[in-house]
């Protein structure tokens, strides 16, 4: 992530993820969200953003794809080419959060690349741009995730697949083909009808505790 700084950098804000999520919560109830796939263009309406898509794929100079870049001074999110959909619904969610977790106070503007996106580390010992990037990927799962819904509808497929873990967990999946295929199916069906990686939801699953993961790294890939 390329930063340009705001105010003074040196203590970012450690947040829960309770805290993250309701902010999402929050930004969420602008729009009065029901359920389905949340739209990031009306939130962005709301909150005053102008969201811009370039058109373009952009690389910094490491080669790593530019995905999308906030000013926070000019309430603006530019977006590059993508050549994923969920992944560029994911981008703009991650500026939105930045927006919301009011970094503008340690930031003036910010350049989100790929490998920001899979920051999953809360440590209270990481600073500066690795918690805010934390942050800003937490708020984007819970905003394209919402808590609820998402829960209520990983509750339907479990029946309808019969993931149940019986004794090994509320969700079980190991290298069987009994237990990966309906497992594969049920994230497929996640991720279409919240327009979310199948990475990020599992990411959600597991940190909700709500799967026990048995695979090896051949079948998990």
């Amino acid at each position: 992530m390329e930063i340009s700084f705001g105010v003074s950098f040196n203590t970012v804000n450690y947040l829960t993820v309770y805290q993250i999520k309701e902010k999402a919560e929050q930004a969420l109830s602008l729009v009065n969200y029901k359920n389905g796939e949340v739209d990031v263009e009306e939130i962005c309406r709301s909150l005053n953003l102008t969201l811009v898509r370039s058109g373009k794929m952009i690389y910094d100079s490491d080669g790593n794809a530019v995905l999308g870049s906030l000013d926070f001074a000019g309430q603006t999110i530019r977006v590059n080419l993508h050549q994923n959909s969920n992944r560029e619904r994911f981008t703009i969610a991650h500026e939105v959060g930045h927006l919301c977790l009011e970094h503008g106070k340690f930031l003036l503007s910010e350049t989100v690349v790929e490998n920001d996106l899979y920051v999953e580390n809360n440590s209270k010992e990481i600073f500066n741009y690795q918690r805010l990037e934390f942050q800003a990927n937490i708020f984007a799962a819970e905003l394209l995730l919402p808590d609820t819904q998402f829960r209520n509808t990983v509750e339907a497929l479990r029946e309808k697949y019969g993931t149940h873990g019986r004794s090994f967990g509320y969700i079980f999946v190991d290298d069987q083909p009994c237990n990966y295929v309906p497992y594969s199916q049920m994230l497929a069906d996640l991720s279409e009808l919240f327009g979310v990686s199948r990475r990020a939801i599992e990411i959600k699953l597991k940190r909700a505790g709500l799967v026990t993961d048995n695979r090896s790294s051949f079948t998990r890939a």
